[in-house]
């Protein structure tokens, strides 16, 4: 099977596994939403994102590992691949006993984070250590999947962790009707990695053999992996910082409870997130095998160029989509206007989004070719700029100076991502680095002209009271993809990359 049509193969079961997840998701959410109330919803919000914060242990090691993996995957030595995978093995067991140890300590910081509930400690505890267990059994056995992820079969990981998600999902959303209580649906939530992290071990005997998954770890290899990963690490808590710390800075600032509001706009965000990451999996493993195969500078920008007009349809039509319709949607799904909030706050966390999806083809440019020290020294500018905005700007802004914070430093990362990539292995092509750009900003527009004459259509039309909340959801969903569809043709219909985008539909199309 030809690398395209693995990735294109991986990117449709990553699409299909994240609707049915975001559907279960949505179907859970909206439970809690209708019995729980805003108080559970900010609780879980604010524990999932400190529990996140135990996932920079394992510091950047995936990473570094996938790296490590390509040369003797591509060459298949078995030996060679079973030995790293005994190092993979000893750390990911040994990060699973430091996250619990770990966890124990954090637990004891939750008053400092948790603000204003009526739950008793009792009950918010409970909930924590159970979120802990479920981060501790997840890392049992998982450090298996980047084998797959190497080989560029990701679409088995995608595929099995969709299949045990769905069985999961469905006794999860039947204990919340039944039980109506936060802890059934927590209980599941720990057995469902375990289970699936097994099937995959269990399929990955089947196809490299028992001895793949029986090597002896060797000290150099474990050496090795600190140091990649040591680079690595700041752009983990660069992450954490993105996607996590809003939460927590809001619940301290304003109460958990308000985190319950924003994290219903964040759901829709990060589900976009969630399915673009599934829709692109299998691309990093493709872009190193790529970069280290020899091929001249033209051809290598010319990929770029394909991929990040690929990444700007998915992000934009997720863009003019959630900003026109969240307002609408948000209300038509908690049935409460108590649940809006500005139309500031989506937008925001859209264009956060929307960087953090053009940041991809450069990151992947950067992480294929091993580049770990440059995309430290990025991260860690991008990390203090946001935490020190965000800290800032609550104060005087409100929760809108956090989603502001956040917006910035996107925009710095992304800048001195381009200034890596085309300072570095375009070696300052100006030439090259002005087409990019130029694109850039011609994405930018498409994306905002769209989004506006959604906004004063939907402003305009279809206020008048005749037109129900769903209808005018529907209606500002089509205009949403009409309008984006069409500037996008308008623009770019004679352009290289648009031939390479509607070739590859027809790849599609035609298996």
């Amino acid at each position: 099977m030809s690398r395209e049509r693995t990735a294109v193969k991986s990117s449709l079961i990553g699409i299909l596994s994240q609707f049915l997840t975001l559907i279960i998701k949505f179907i859970v959410r909206t439970i809690i939403i209708r019995y729980l109330g805003r108080e559970i919803l900010g609780l879980d919000a604010v524990i999932i994102d400190l529990i996140s914060m135990l996932s920079l242990a394992d510091m950047g090691i995936n990473t570094a590992m996938l790296y490590r993996l390509y040369q003797p995957v591509v060459n298949q030595e078995q030996a060679r691949i079973a030995q790293l995978m005994a190092s993979y093995r000893f750390i990911f067991r040994t990060i699973a006993g430091v996250i619990a140890a770990i966890g124990l300590v954090l637990s004891c910081f939750l008053p400092l984070f948790i603000k204003g509930l009526s739950y008793s400690w009792f009950y918010i505890y409970g909930a924590y250590y159970l979120q802990l267990l479920a981060i501790v059994a997840s890392y049992l056995f998982s450090y298996q999947r980047i084998l797959l992820d190497a080989d560029q079969k990701s679409y088995l990981n995608m595929l099995i962790d969709m299949l045990t998600f769905l069985g999961f999902g469905i006794v999860e959303i039947l204990a919340l009707l039944v039980f109506k209580e936060y802890f059934a649906y927590l209980i599941l939530a720990v057995i469902q990695p375990l289970g699936a992290n097994l099937i995959i071990s269990w399929r990955i005997k089947a196809l490299y053999g028992q001895e793949i998954t029986q090597g002896k770890v060797k000290k150099a290899d474990l050496r090795q992996l600190f140091l990649d990963a040591k680079e690595v690490l700041v752009n983990k808590i660069a992450g954490y910082i993105y996607n996590s710390t809003d939460s927590l800075v809001i619940s301290v600032a304003l109460g958990t409870a308000f985190v319950g509001l924003m994290s219903n706009y964040r759901y829709l965000s990060r589900a976009m997130i969630s399915l673009v990451n599934s829709m692109m999996a299998a691309m990093q493993s493709l872009i190193g095998n790529f970069l280290n195969s020899n091929h001249d500078q033209k051809r290598t920008f010319a990929v770029l160029q394909y991929y990040s007009f690929v990444r700007f349809i998915v992000g934009g039509v997720a863009f003019v989509v959630i900003v026109s319709c969240s307002q609408d949607f948000i209300l038509l799904w908690t049935g409460k206007r108590e649940y809006l909030l500005s139309l500031w706050v989506p937008l925001l966390m859209m264009v956060d989004f929307y960087f953090g999806v053009m940041l991809g083809p450069l990151s992947e440019y950067l992480l294929g070719l091993g580049m770990f020290k440059r995309t430290r020294q990025i991260s860690t500018v991008g990390a203090v700029v946001n935490i020190l905005l965000s800290l800032g700007c609550v104060w005087t802004i409100g929760y809108l100076g956090v989603l502001i914070g956040t917006v910035i430093s996107q925009a710095i990362m992304w800048s001195l991502d381009v200034y890596s990539v085309f300072g570095t292995i375009f070696k300052a092509n100006s030439s090259w680095l002005k087409i990019y750009l130029q694109d850039q900003f011609k994405y930018l527009g498409i994306i905002f002209c769209a989004t506006g004459l959604v906004l004063l259509s939907a402003n305009y039309l279809f206020k008048i009271d005749y037109f129900s909340t769903i209808t005018r959801l529907i209606s500002e969903g089509l205009l949403a993809v009409l309008f984006f569809g069409l500037f996008t043709f308008l623009t770019f219909r004679k352009t290289p990359n648009y031939g390479y985008v509607l070739a590859l539909l027809k790849k599609i199309l035609a298996r």
